[in-house]
């Protein structure tokens, strides 16, 4: 499957002007289905759609383990569209007018529709407040290791990256339109693959919003480091339940924008 296609543009440097050809990340409409039924449309990158799917459905409390799937079926409609199926374990409850679900309709900056469905999600899992050990030392090193592996962003321009790691090697990694996809698709791998999440750190290249502090306190990760900045909301959401928010890792340098007091 491919991530880009070319297209031809006219390159402006100073008064000149050149037609040259450009590779620009292909946007892909997923439908996804949950027991037959249309649920939520992700516009994304199309690769790794089952990871999307898997971590979208966990980070919005629909599924607790992959274990709660009985079957996935991804079926292409076009080049730039397709529709991934996922049919959950009979003796699992779901439905949109459940008492224990609330459906919110809200504009976000997340990519796809503006449908956020969510368990009450704060009662669903059990957080402990183990705030990962940071070594910073390694920061850089991983960064710089991230940074190698974003092929698909330096050629086009045009994806977030985000990557799963214990601070000395990248366990996962992955490249989407979306940033939320992004994380989405490396938590839906790592559930996939049995992976105890609690245990390692979400890098991202993306801002990191309030919806990503919360798909990362779904799945038990509170330690998320980026190369952009955090929102108000998402430092407010970290301080609250102990995850600690790294902004701005460039180079030798980075922000901490929550619990301070066990840095200082």
């Amino acid at each position: 499957m491919n991530l880009f296609q070319s297209k031809k543009i006219i390159r402006v440097k100073d008064d000149n002007k050149s037609l040259e050809d450009d590779e620009v990340a292909i946007e892909f409409e997923l439908s996804l289905n949950i027991n037959g039924e249309k649920f939520v449309k992700l516009i994304c990158t199309p690769n790794d759609i089952e990871e999307l799917g898997i971590g979208y459905m966990y980070t919005e409390g629909i599924i607790k383990s992959i274990k709660d799937i009985k079957q996935i079926d991804f079926r292409y409609k076009s080049e730039d569209s397709g529709d991934l199926y996922i049919d959950l374990v009979e003796n699992l409850k779901f439905t949109s007018s459940d008492e224990e679900t609330t459906i919110i309709k809200t504009i976000t900056t997340a990519c796809g529709n503006s449908k956020t469905f969510r368990l009450k999600v704060f009662n669903y899992y059990n957080f402990n407040s183990n705030q990962n050990k940071i070594d910073f030392s390694k920061i850089n090193i991983i960064m710089k290791k991230f940074n190698i592996k974003s092929e698909l962003f330096v050629k086009t321009g045009g994806v977030h990256s985000c990557a799963l790691t214990d601070l000395n090697d990248i366990l996962y990694f992955c490249e989407d339109i979306g940033r939320h996809n992004a994380v989405d698709k490396i938590i839906g791998e790592a559930i996939k693959n049995g992976v105890n999440l609690n245990n390692y750190i979400i890098i991202t290249s993306g801002r990191i919003s309030s919806e990503i502090v919360y798909k990362c306190l779904a799945a038990d990760i509170y330690t998320i480091i980026s190369r952009s900045a955090p929102t108000t909301k998402a430092i407010e959401i970290g301080d609250k339940y102990g995850m600690t928010i790294i902004g701005f890792a460039r180079g030798n340098r980075l922000n901490i924008y929550t619990c301070l007091n066990q840095y200082i």
